[in-house]
């Protein structure tokens, strides 16, 4: 299970919405992904919109590989701002 979480500020607040691959896949402040699967895998953005504008995150880039035996393991981990 994944759970990417946004926070924006703005007035009027602003909406967050979240995308993979360019496709809207869930609105709000969190997206929560459970029981991954290959299909899962993409580039993950969220974009903040309100009357004045709108503002994108950088992308999360997730991967899904064939399960192994054991607990979970993170082989890679960025962050980044534009």
């Amino acid at each position: 299970k994944v759970t990417l979480v946004a926070q924006s500020d703005g007035n009027p607040p602003p909406t967050l919405t979240w995308y993979r691959d360019g496709v809207q896949v869930a609105t709000g402040p969190q997206l929560v992904l459970s029981a991954l699967t290959p299909a899962h895998a993409g580039n993950y953005t969220v974009t903040a919109r309100n009357a004045a504008g709108e503002a994108s995150s950088p992308a999360f880039v997730i991967r899904v590989t064939e399960a192994m035996p054991g607990p979970p393991v993170i082989v890679r981990f960025e962050v980044g701002t534009k």
